[in-house]
C-alpha cells in the first residue's frame, strides 16, 4: 500500500484570484458573517452570533435571542422563567411584580360558602356586549346545525320508506304466489 497525500488548493486558488482583484479580506469577512448569522427566537431577525446571547438552557434554533427581546418578553409575561426549558433566565433579567385587582376567591369551609372580591356589575356595557356577541355566535351556529340536520333527517326518512316499500313488496309476492318452486323470493331465503 502506498501513502496518500491530500493537498487543499482551494485557498491558494482563492488567494491568487483575490490578490488579482484585491478582494481577499472582503471575501473572508463575508463568509465569516454568513457563518456567524443566527436567528433571534423572539423577533426572528437574523443577526451576528456576537450580538445575541443564550439566555437559558435551550439548544438548537431556540438558543439565541437579543437581550432586549428577552427583557421585553419577561416584562409582558411577568416572570423570568423560560416557557420552553422551564429554567430561570440568566441573571440580569427582571420582571415586574403583578398586581391582581380583580381576584375573586371562594372560601369553602364548614359548609358556608363565601365569595370575596369585586362584585360583578351585570349592567356593565362591556359585559353586555360580550354576552350579546356570544348569543349571536351561538345562534348562528345553531341555525346552521338545524339546517343541515333537517336535510339529513329527510334523507334518512326517505331511505327508510324505500326499504319498507321493498320489504312490503317482497311479502306480497310470497303471499300471492303459493308455489314453492317458482317463488320469486327464494333468492333471499335460506333453505335447510
Amino acid at each position: 500500500m502506498g501513502d496518500h497525500v491530500a493537498v487543499d488548493v482551494g485557498e491558494l486558488v482563492a488567494s491568487r484570484v483575490g490578490e488579482a482583484a484585491g478582494l481577499v479580506s472582503g471575501a473572508k469577512e463575508e463568509t465569516e458573517a454568513l457563518i456567524g448569522m443566527v436567528e433571534c427566537r423572539i423577533c426572528q431577525e437574523e443577526d451576528l452570533r456576537k450580538n445575541l446571547e443564550s439566555p437559558c438552557a435551550c439548544n438548537g434554533s431556540l438558543k439565541y435571542a437579543h437581550r432586549e427581546c428577552v427583557q421585553r418578553w419577561c416584562n409582558e409575561k411577568g416572570d423570568t422563567i423560560c416557557e420552553i426549558c422551564h429554567e430561570l433566565y440568566k441573571p440580569g433579567y427582571t420582571a415586574p411584580t403583578q398586581v391582581h385587582h380583580d381576584e375573586t376567591t371562594i372560601e369553602i369551609s364548614g359548609g358556608d360558602w363565601t365569595i370575596s372580591g369585586n362584585r360583578l356589575d351585570l349592567h356593565d356595557p362591556r359585559i353586555l356586549a360580550m354576552a350579546a356577541a356570544q348569543h349571536r355566535l351561538l345562534e348562528d351556529d345553531y341555525d346552521e346545525y338545524t339546517a343541515t340536520n333537517n336535510n339529513a333527517a329527510a334523507f334518512c326518512r326517505s331511505i327508510f320508506l324505500i326499504l319498507m316499500a321493498l320489504l312490503l313488496l317482497r311479502h306480497t309476492l310470497t303471499i300471492t304466489n303459493s308455489d314453492d318452486e317458482d317463488d320469486a323470493s327464494a333468492i333471499f331465503s335460506v333453505s335447510d
